[in-house]
């Protein structure tokens, strides 16, 4: 640091750094606490340590050996020294971050620390407290307290968290159009989503109808096809029988039912069975077909599904093969088909209508049933008969020989007889489906016969489904109908679980955005009490805010004594104190339409009539109005320990020119002469006492709602303005209506006539027109009206 030096005496040795006056050590002659050092510099006593006393001591004799050297290169010095007598020149090592001037060789830091010293008498108490060390570790150690305890870091977080709840409360509550929005959004989202949800949906169930068809149509020709494979044999059995004709004479010895030679009807049979006996019981016939027909069904590979092959010349059973089946069932089942032997399929009511059909057709196959097969004892259908076969299919193809023909209803039809096999549909329809992936789906096999449905083929859970996507068979056996279908029907297993993601995610998002609007409202709302609306659109559009303002009303205040009054408190108390009593003062600037400029430490400084531009009179009531109630605001408020705080305040009024500076944290602050003077008006003011200057007098005393009890204070000195002659305002009240105080002096309303004087209305001012001389008015016999000379608009 540069040396310090100067001339003349003084009662203190002040240095001046940069414009801001630093306090130096007092001469003995001025201050009888001082303690000398070396006769040539002083302290004060409550830095008067051993220590400390003995480390200036060395550090003085070291300077004023230097003095000489350093005389030349201090007058260059940008550091000054406001005595008038040349005290001892000091060079500065080190400044501590106690405020005291320390040698980095002799004094230490913690040395500085233990003298307690808080600073010259002249510094503010927020340079005593940056000085003083002890107020603020303890401060540092519950900082470090709270920083490395969990309980204490998730209180913290709760607490930030209803912090931040309550502030979006407070916002939606200031701005509902947040809500509004944020809902808006909800329902376009949820609509949104909910469409592509429902869109995906659907065609998810398409896509299941399409399955579901797609398996039916598998199914159904799954089975046309395994149909159409178990009725190949009865061909192999047709074209034997064109070929071999020891089965060609078998039609000739049966012959037509009921004519002359042809085999008889058996007694008590209703004319159903033949006597066969002889013809069909034939041992080379029987061996001849069953070695036949035993080679076609193995041949065939339809073991379990095709039980039983048969030749039926004149439509008559006659051979069979094999007559007892136990080779297709688990012993002791077996089936026995002796039972039909001789049966006139023409003439059995059940069978006629198939038969005719078979023996009319040409190389076509009839299939009839499906239809139970009782085991070997039974030879009716009577309930309490075993059943074999559930669902049985019986086939037939007309066998054409040349040379043979049957006749029906006088028609003679090319045919021998037919070729018959008797099928397991059960065994069919499981060989047609055993390889088929249902895919999690239920299907079902079934025939409308006679009115009523058969189901051939159905899976598990079939009966819970309540819609299918159905395929036409179409067979020899007529249209068979597959039906395919899910649990629950088509829809979408995952539509429940996206519409409650749909509407999750569009809450989330609708949250966010509203978070989006929190943040920038509370921005804007931050910006909006820094700056002016105006200035804010200004700045936003990147223009430069400067305003003229013909009359405006300034206000300063402090607090008195403050220094003392803070000297025991702890920084966090102060702002605290602070921050609570500014927060009232704000709400009442906020009250009386005043724009708060800005706060220095324990000043506070707002106007009226900027930026929002009123009438002169009416700034100064606003500023007016809100100064007595801060008066009135400071007598009630007191601290946690309950002291008081007392206040002074000034105002002045007059033109200004009005800007926002700065670019990095821009300001809204007010030009002029009238700022200085106001400022002026408040630090020559008495404590708890509002000071005004002239101009602010007479705009008062033209108030247009306050009636101000104003008292002349006098002339002040001021600084910068000379003599000034200032006001107090003691107080005020609301004036009385015009039209209330004119009644009760008149006893009539506005707008009444009294004594021919006419009384009007000019907007919501009540008004009367009357004589200087409060006379009554002549009127003019020229022209009939009333003159107006000489006369006063009350």
């Amino acid at each position: 640091a540069p040396a310090l030096s100067g001339e003349g005496n003084s009662s203190q040795d002040d240095i001046i750094v940069n414009g801001a006056d630093v306090p130096m050590v007092r001469n003995p002659q001025d201050d009888d606490a001082a303690v000398v050092v070396n006769d040539n510099s002083t302290i004060p006593e409550e830095v008067s340590s051993p220590a400390l006393l003995e480390s200036f001591d060395s550090m003085t004799k070291r300077y004023s050996a230097s003095h000489q050297q350093d005389e030349d290169a201090s007058s260059n010095s940008p550091i000054r020294r406001r005595s008038s007598s040349p005290p001892p020149t000091h060079r500065l090592s080190s400044c501590s971050s106690y405020g005291s001037f320390t040698d980095s060789n002799n004094i230490t830091k913690s040395e500085a620390a233990s003298s307690n010293y808080s600073g010259s008498k002249k510094d503010s108490i927020w340079t005593r407290l940056a000085k003083q060390g002890d107020v603020w570790e303890a401060d540092e150690d519950e900082m470090n307290d709270q920083r490395f305890s969990c309980t204490r870091a998730m209180k913290e977080l709760v607490e930030e968290e209803k912090v931040s709840i309550q502030s979006k409360w407070d916002l939606l509550k200031a701005h509902p159009r947040i809500g509004i929005i944020g809902g808006l959004c909800f329902l376009a989202f949820c609509a949104a989503s909910l469409a592509i949800t429902f869109t995906f949906a659907k065609h998810d169930e398409d896509d299941q109808k399409n399955e579901a068809l797609k398996m039916a149509e598998d199914l159904g020709l799954r089975f046309e096809d395994n149909l159409n494979s178990v009725t190949l044999p009865l061909f192999s059995i047709g074209e034997f029988v064109k070929e071999l004709p020891y089965f060609a004479y078998l039609s000739n010895e049966i012959g037509p039912g009921g004519q002359v030679g042809s085999a008889p009807y058996l007694q008590g049979t209703n004319d159903t069975y033949r006597d066969v006996s002889g013809i069909c019981d034939n041992t080379t016939t029987i061996d001849n077909f069953d070695r036949l027909a035993k080679n076609i069904k193995e041949s065939a590979s339809l073991s379990g599904i095709l039980l039983q092959l048969q030749l039926a010349p004149e439509a008559v059973v006659c051979l069979m093969y094999p007559l007892n089946n136990t080779e297709d069932f688990t012993p002791p089942l077996y089936l026995d088909n002796s039972p039909v032997l001789g049966l006139d399929n023409l003439a059995s009511p059940q069978r006629r209508d198939i038969a005719e059909k078979t023996v009319k057709s040409n190389n076509t196959i009839y299939i009839d049933g499906p239809f139970p097969v009782h085991v070997h004892e039974c030879k009716d259908t009577s309930e309490n008969c075993p059943i074999a076969v559930q669902n049985a299919l019986l086939a037939r193809l007309a066998v054409d020989v040349p040379g043979y023909n049957i006749t029906l209803n006088d028609t003679a039809y090319p045919a021998w007889g037919f070729a018959s096999e008797l099928i397991n549909g059960d065994a069919l329809v499981d060989r047609a489906f055993q390889d088929f992936n249902s895919h999690n789906s239920q299907y079902k096999l079934s025939k409308n016969l006679n009115g009523k449905v058969i189901v051939l083929k159905a899976s598990p859970d079939a009966d819970k489904v309540t819609a299918f996507e159905n395929y036409t068979a179409h067979t020899p056996n007529g249209d068979w109908l597959v039906q395919v279908g899910y649990v629950g029907g088509f829809h979408a297993s995952w539509l429940g679980g996206a519409i409650a993601a749909s509407i999750l995610i569009s809450l989330l998002l609708a949250w966010m955005l509203m978070i989006i609007f929190f943040e920038k409202h509370a921005h804007q709302d931050l910006l909006k009490e820094m700056l002016p609306r105006k200035a804010l659109k200004k700045i936003q559009r990147g223009e430069t805010v400067v305003e003229k303002y013909g009359m405006v009303t300034i206000f300063f205040c402090d607090i008195v004594g403050y220094n003392n009054l803070s000297a025991d408190m702890r920084p966090i108390q102060v702002m605290k104190m602070l921050n609570t009593y500014y927060s009232e003062v704000d709400k009442l600037a906020n009250k009386h339409k005043v724009f708060k400029i800005e706060t220095i430490g324990d000043s506070y400084m707002c106007v009226g009539g900027a930026p929002d531009r009123c009438l002169g009179s009416e700034a100064a009531e606003h500023v007016a109005v809100f100064a007595l109630e801060l008066i009135e605001l400071v007598k009630n408020f007191s601290m946690d320990d309950g002291s008081q705080i007392l206040i002074r305040a000034g105002i002045n009024s007059g033109p200004v020119v009005a800007g926002v500076v700065g670019t990095n944290r821009p300001q809204y602050t007010i030009f002029g002469d009238a700022v200085n003077a106001a400022a002026r008006m408040e630090t020559t003011s008495e404590t708890m006492k509002i000071q005004c200057s002239e101009v602010t007098y007479r705009l008062l005393r033209d108030a247009p709602n306050y009636e101000f009890d104003l008292s002349e204070r006098g002339t002040v000195d001021v600084k910068g303005k000379g003599r000034m002659n200032t006001w107090f305002i003691n107080g005020g009240s609301k004036r009385e209506a015009l039209s209330d105080s004119h009644e009760r002096s008149t006893g009539t309303h506005p707008d009444e006539s009294v004594d021919g004087k006419t009384l009007a209305t000019i907007g919501d001012v009540d008004c009367t027109i009357r004589p200087l001389n409060d006379t009554a008015l002549a009127d003019d016999p020229a022209d009939g009206n009333t003159p107006v000379e000489n006369a006063v608009l009350q």
